[in-house]
């Protein structure tokens, strides 16, 4: 077993993964209503780390298998160079491709999203943990506790760094997240998905 950075040749092995792990979470359920666009919307998730140069850690079995993975991004708290970072043409392309197979009311949802996440999120440097998941054949082992140790010990390392913060909206989860440290700091209700917003201070 490994942990290593995801690359372009991991896409779709890494899309499936994420696309099981996420198969019975609210927002899955609820906004994407096939696997095809579970699977693709876990698609442009990869794409998104990629094209704006976030940070990627996946567990690999011996056999190259991937287990788990994870994404986070460096923010300067700064919500201009944020906006101007998702300006690119290169994200801009992906989510121009997430149109095509996703609902107007889901698009529409998903935008309120990011809106809610982004507007309680440090106003100094941070790190954000996009997304993590465990194929489900695999949970129970301790691999994301590993890539959150990992990615943990990432930030305690970034001096200028004020923690890490995530959103899940799963309620379930959130007891998971304080036992590594992480405080709930914003909660909100679109449609029927409530979203919960908890961060890390650096230790």
């Amino acid at each position: 077993m490994s942990i290593t950075s995801f690359s372009e040749s991991n896409t779709e092995a890494c899309a499936a993964v994420i696309a099981a792990a996420f198969e019975q979470d609210p927002l899955y359920a609820l906004h994407l209503k096939s696997p095809t666009e579970k699977y693709l919307f876990s698609k442009f998730l990869i794409r998104k780390s990629l094209t704006l140069g976030e940070h990627s850690l996946v567990i690999t079995l011996d056999k190259g298998v991937i287990q788990a993975a994870a994404s986070y991004e460096v923010d300067s708290g700064h919500a201009f160079k944020r906006v101007l970072n998702q300006l690119r043409w290169p994200f801009l392309k992906e989510v121009l491709n997430m149109q095509r197979f996703m609902s107007p009311a889901a698009f529409r949802f998903f935008n309120q999203y990011m809106r809610f996440t982004t507007s309680v999120r440090p106003k100094e440097r941070h790190h954000y943990l996009v997304f993590i998941g465990v194929h489900p054949e695999a949970q129970g082992k301790g691999y994301g506790t590993q890539l959150l140790n990992e990615i943990h010990r990432i930030v305690d390392s970034d001096v200028h760094s004020v923690g890490i913060g995530l959103d899940t909206e799963n309620a379930a989860n959130i007891a998971y997240y304080q036992r590594f440290g992480y405080t709930l700091t914003g909660e909100k209700t679109i449609g029927d998905v409530t979203i919960y917003t908890l961060f890390r201070k650096k230790s």
